[in-house]
């Protein structure tokens, strides 16, 4: 059989069987995943590639993954790389992943016009990153705003309150929350707690629960949990304390889940209920020291002393 792109295999199969992308997305992706793949604006993981094979009545043995061009597997890769060294918190990585970048940006088959808004706007949020990780603030709210204003021109933060009014992808949700992640950093709480508010909004409108959607959705909820703890608004922040746990199971992600039930128990603290949260917190400092975690549980363990004289 010719080889075809997954996005003009997938929307030509879906047009056969007259399907709406709504029908053949239901239960396997969001509708919105669904036509930025069939638009060639991002690649399907490969359960997602088979779950729509079969749905549509086809057999995933006869499409093998490979049938994506290999100009689509070189831009993959070279974003899989990024975004492993973007992971990394040490200084090196950081140096290599602004190496990588420059590469990119210079790179013919990455900046083709096919692909020159989903990578311009996934470069300017690599950029964020890096200087998220180097504590360069302001530069994290440059790079973020310009990765939303690549798909979304007139995006203005003076009117916050429409964040939720626009029909959002999960990469602009993402860069919207680098910009709060930068007035959060400066200590710009109401902006940074209202604009985490809009978000999580967004994101529950539109079920954005893939795998790595979903576990870029628990560092969404954490900002929020930390802008909304830092306001002192502790009822609201165990609401969300307990949403991100409950996702941390579900994703088995070890990072957030111990920094989320320190923030639980800090709030609880706050409230007066001391005796659930020296049970919280021997479990907090326990994985701490379970996954090597030494810095992390200095730090909680010296604020818990100077901000209640509370030793563990």
């Amino acid at each position: 059989m010719a080889k075809m792109r997954a996005d003009s295999l997938i929307k030509s199969l879906r047009e056969k069987k007259g399907l709406t992308q709504i029908q053949l997305s239901d239960g396997i992706c969001s509708q919105e995943t669904l036509s930025r793949l069939e638009n060639g604006m991002r690649l399907p993981q490969p359960w997602i590639f088979e779950s729509l094979l079969k749905r549509l009545g086809e057999e995933p043995e006869y499409y093998p993954y490979a049938f994506i061009t290999k100009k689509d597997k070189k831009i993959a890769d070279l974003k899989f790389e990024l975004k492993s060294l973007l992971r990394n918190k040490d200084e090196e990585s950081m140096i290599q992943a602004e190496k990588l970048i420059a590469e990119l940006e210079k790179d013919k088959t990455f900046n083709e016009k096919a692909y020159e808004k989903l990578n311009s706007s996934f470069l300017h949020r690599a950029k964020a990153t890096v200087a998220f990780k180097k504590k360069k603030y302001d530069d994290l709210y440059e790079h973020a705003l310009n990765a939303v204003r690549v798909t979304i021109p007139h995006f203005d933060l003076n009117d916050i309150d429409a964040i939720d009014t626009y029909s959002l992808t999960f990469d602009e949700i993402w860069a919207i929350n680098q910009i709060g992640a930068s007035f959060l950093q400066r200590g710009e709480l109401n902006i940074s707690t209202n604009i985490f508010l809009k978000l999580i909004q967004s994101v529950n409108k539109h079920s954005y629960y893939e795998d790595e959607e979903g576990r870029r959705y628990i560092a969404i909820l954490y900002n929020l949990i930390t802008s909304l703890g830092r306001s002192r608004r502790y009822l609201e922040t165990l609401k969300y304390c307990e949403q991100g746990l409950e996702l941390c199971h579900r994703h088995q992600h070890s990072y957030y889940y111990p920094l989320i039930l320190f923030n639980k128990a800090c709030s609880l603290l706050y409230l007066s209920r001391k005796e659930e949260t020296l049970e919280l917190l021997q479990k907090v400092f326990t994985l701490f020291k379970a996954y090597d975690r030494i810095k992390e549980l200095e730090q909680g363990q010296k604020w818990l002393y100077t901000e209640f004289k509370l030793t563990t």
